[in-house]
Formats: C-alpha cells, structure tokens, sequence
C-alpha cells in the first residue's frame, strides 16, 4: 500500500466519524501523518533522543514531556489508578497465583530486540476484546482494568510484558496516547528504562508513565524476572468527546494501518505500547 492510500484511508475515518458525532474534529485535520519506519533508526545509534517522533500521528497542541505522574491528569481521572496502587496486595496476589507460571509469548518484534527477550501475555486483543480465559485468572486485577475502562481511559490491547535483555531505541505510533506500566516484577540491579533523555527505574505497584512518542528504551541484564502491566491511556489534553473520536478513528483506520505497516517491520494497531 503506497502512502497516498495510507493517507486517504485516514481522511476517510476521520470525516466518518465527524458524521457519526456530528461534530468537526480540528485537532485531527491539523495532525500531521509521519508513517515513517522510526524504527530504522535502532539499527544504530539514535540520532536525537530529544526528537518527539511518532511513526504514525502527529496531533498538535498536546503536551509532550517523556515522562508523567498520576498528578498530571485531573482528579476524577486520577482516582481509578490510584485504586490499582492501593489494591497492590491483591493485584500482585493473583498475578503470582494466576499469570506468572503461564507461558509468557514471544512479540515478534526481532527489529528492536531479541525476539524471546520480550514477550506478552495478554489480557485483552489489539481489537479491545477481552481473553475470557485469562481474564478470569485476574478478578481484582481486571475489576480495575474496567473501572479505567468505563472512564474512558483504556485504549488498545492490555498484557503483561517480560523483558529479560535488551529492547533497543524505538518510538510509539502517535502523541495522542500515553504507556502506562504497572510493575510487578522487579530486579534490585541491571533493570531499567529511558524515554527521551530521562532514565528511570520501575517500583513494584506504582505506575510509570511514559509518552512513547519519544525514543525509548528498556533493559533487564539482571537474569532475573521483569513484569510489568502495560496499558494505553488516552492523553490528558483530550477532551471526553475526542476520546471517543479516537477510539472510532482507530476501530475505522485499524484495517488499513495493518494493510500499511505489515510490510514496514510494525505490527501494532494505530496504538499500542511496548517495553
């Protein structure tokens, strides 16, 4: 698929789900479309680790910084994953119980990292499909995950990550959105992530927030066992109502985004975070 197609196929989304809202989506109309392959780039050195570079969508009048807090986003908001770090006992309970002795699922994604390195287990599909089976080994875990999900604030797939090597620098696909990490398993030593030019560590039942759009990378020499929870979550400048457009722009776009990427060494929808 040449990107002129790429691009006609997202001016279709958008002005159908105008239609379906009734409303005109500026924000939209001004995003510029990358669709670039950012992650050439983790063959080498990264040139600028400053460089905000989505490879999918640019939106404009968003604010950009590598890292977030809980506190970036409004109260009401904030609430739902301030329950997920109080409910810790539980949440990493049945994580252990539940998950931990299952066959974690190696990505694919050999461009940016040894393949058996980084694997999943999911939760819900890049569709936003709930995995019953799965689901029903994480009650607590996932009476949360809905809770999110009811405010608005759930978007794409949602799994466990593992991550024992070393996740080479990449860029997500758009600004629109931020990575959360819900950390359940943590090394003392030799574990660690980067977003833009920040280093942080991960801490066992409290989220890390990342805007991936940035260049990122993550590692784990420890030998140990690294797993985090990850989610998408809508950025916090966007209104209610553009929510709900990028959610239906996404579902719309989502055929012709895998038609696009699939031969361009990316695999995930118009969403969706690693590390």
């Amino acid at each position: 698929m040449e990107f002129r197609e790429f691009e006609a196929g997202f001016q279709r989304a958008v002005e159908q789900t105008e239609a379906e809202m009734g409303v005109r989506l500026e924000r939209w109309r001004r995003g510029t479309l990358t669709c670039e392959d950012r992650h050439a780039a983790s063959r080498g050195p990264w040139p600028d680790w400053s460089l905000h570079a989505p490879h999918y969508l640019h939106l404009p009048d968003l604010r950009a910084q590598p890292f977030w807090s809980l506190a970036d986003f409004p109260v009401e908001d904030r609430a739902v994953f301030e329950a997920v770090e109080r409910d810790w006992e539980a949440v990493s309970a049945e994580f252990e119980a539940g998950i931990l002795g299952q066959d974690f699922r190696p990505t694919g994604h050999t461009h940016i990292g040894i393949q058996e390195a980084w694997s999943q287990y999911p939760l819900r599909t890049v569709n936003e499909e709930w995995i019953d089976d799965e689901v029903a080994r994480v009650p607590a875990t996932v009476g949360h995950l809905r809770a999110i999900q009811a405010r608005g604030m759930l978007r794409g797939p949602v799994y466990y990550a593992g991550l024992a090597g070393h996740l080479r620098p990449h860029c997500g696909g758009t600004n629109a959105s931020l990575i959360f990490h819900y950390p359940l398993r943590v090394p003392a030593t030799d574990c660690g992530i980067r977003c833009g030019t920040e280093l942080r560590r991960w801490r066992p039942g409290k989220w890390l927030i990342l805007d991936d759009a940035y260049p990122h990378e993550a590692w784990n020499h420890s030998g140990e066992s690294r797993v985090i929870l990850l989610i998408t979550v809508p950025h916090p400048d966007l209104s209610a109502l553009e929510r709900r457009a990028t959610s239906r722009i996404r579902e719309l776009l989502q055929p012709t985004y895998k038609a696009y990427f699939s031969t361009r060494e990316i695999e995930e929808g118009p969403e969706g975070g690693r590390s």
